[in-house]
C-alpha cells in the first residue's frame, strides 16, 4: 500500500504571495500619483518618479504572476494527461542541509539515478508504523515519485507490509 507524502500544489501553497505584493506596490503607485496631483507644488517638482515606480511594479506583477500561473498550469496539465516521468525504488543518497540565505531546510536525494533537490517543509509526515520519527524520507525507504524536469510532482512511500506467518 502506498501513501502519500508530497503534492507539488499541496506544498507550494503560497505560491501567491509575489503577485501579492505586486499587487500591493502598485496600488501604493497609484495612491502617491493621485496624492501628489493634488498638491500644486508637488505637480511642479514632477510626478516622473512616481509613474516609474508604478510602471516598475505593475510590470513586475505581470512578469512574475504569468510566470507562476504559467509554471502552476504546466505541471497541472503533465499530471492530467499523464507526460510526467515516473520511478521507484529506495531512496538513496539521501542528505539534509540548511540554506544559510534563504534560512530554509532542503532535502537532496536520488531514486534510481533521479536527482531531487527541494524544500523539506513540503512533505506530510508517515504512521508510526513506517518510521517513528514521522519523516517521509530516509535512506533505503521505498518511493514512487513523479516527476517532469527534477521538480518532484508528487512522492509516496511503499507503506511495511506485515506478513502472517504459517504456523
Amino acid at each position: 500500500m502506498w501513501i502519500e507524502c508530497y503534492d507539488y500544489f499541496q506544498a507550494d501553497r503560497w505560491f501567491f504571495w509575489p503577485i501579492l505584493w505586486g499587487l500591493l506596490f502598485c496600488v501604493a503607485g497609484v495612491t502617491m500619483i493621485l496624492y501628489a496631483r493634488k498638491d500644486p507644488e508637488e505637480r511642479k517638482s514632477g510626478l516622473l518618479p512616481f509613474y516609474i515606480w508604478t510602471g516598475f511594479a505593475l510590470l513586475w506583477t505581470i512578469g512574475v504572476g504569468s510566470d507562476i500561473i504559467a509554471r502552476r498550469w504546466h505541471y497541472k496539465a503533465i499530471l492530467a494527461n499523464r507526460q510526467y516521468q515516473e520511478t521507484e525504488g529506495p531512496v538513496e543518497h539521501f542528505s539534509t542541509y540548511f540554506h544559510q540565505k534563504w534560512r530554509t531546510q532542503y532535502d537532496r536525494f536520488t531514486v534510481n539515478q533521479a536527482y531531487f533537490d527541494m524544500k523539506a517543509k513540503g512533505f506530510r509526515k508517515v504512521p508510526a508504523d513506517i518510521d517513528s520519527s514521522g519523516q517521509a524520507l530516509a535512506d533505503g525507504r521505498w518511493v514512487k515519485v513523479q516527476y517532469e524536469g527534477g521538480v518532484l510532482l508528487k512522492l509516496w512511500v511503499k507503506q511495511k507490509t506485515q506478513h502472517a506467518t504459517a504456523e
